[in-house]
């Protein structure tokens, strides 16, 4: 008497049919993950530098160089405002710190709430530089810069939408001048941070 064996497993046709339908999925969906990896990359960078704008912020109104409360500075670095400065670090105008700073650092720092290296730091979009950029030069109202050099094309647009809403690279926190190599398109972003008239 002959038994009959019944086999486990996948037909072709099911293998065939459920490879068809991965691919299906897969086609939908790349484009889909692709373009929230982008969007996330700008959402991140844009946190990073706003964390540093009010980083820059807390550090004007906690370091003093006088004993005066009203002898308040900026930082010419980024990175002062997680590693401690010391007397003869440069304020945005070029100035130095003096020990009254040093003391006022050391007792409300750091300012930020990740690591910052000496000479620039990474973001998902690209390097920061460490020193910023002040405008105008002297002790009058205006901007620090944060400068992002070499910015992929499509990266600098994300980070202008997340942050100033698509307004283009002229105007804005957010702005730059595109660079063309060949065939490759970056851009040097500024993101600005608006300063009174302390040094």
């Amino acid at each position: 008497m002959f038994t009959s064996r019944r086999r486990s497993g996948f037909t072709l046709a099911e293998v065939a049919v459920a490879a068809v339908l991965i691919a299906v999925l897969a086609a939908v969906t790349t484009p889909v993950l692709n373009d929230f990896l982008q969007k996330q990359k700008a959402q991140t960078t844009a946190d990073k530098l706003s964390a540093i704008a009010t980083g820059i912020a807390a550090f004007k109104a906690a370091v003093h160089t006088t004993t005066a409360a009203t002898s308040m500075v900026y930082p010419l670095r980024i990175s002062y405002l997680a590693n401690a400065i010391v007397s003869t670090n440069s304020t945005s105008c070029k100035g130095t710190f003096g020990a009254t700073a040093v003391t006022s650092w050391n007792s409300n720092g750091p300012f930020v709430s990740f690591y910052i290296p000496a000479d620039s730091f990474s973001t998902p979009i690209g390097m920061v530089q460490d020193t910023m950029v002040r405008s105008p030069t002297g002790t009058g109202v205006g901007t620090l810069s944060i400068v992002l050099l070499s910015v992929d094309s499509l990266d600098a647009v994300d980070l202008d939408l997340v942050v100033d809403g698509g307004d283009g690279l002229t105007k804005g926190t957010v702005q730059g001048s595109w660079v063309v190599s060949g065939s490759t398109h970056k851009a040097n972003i500024t993101y600005l941070v608006p300063h009174a008239s302390n040094c």
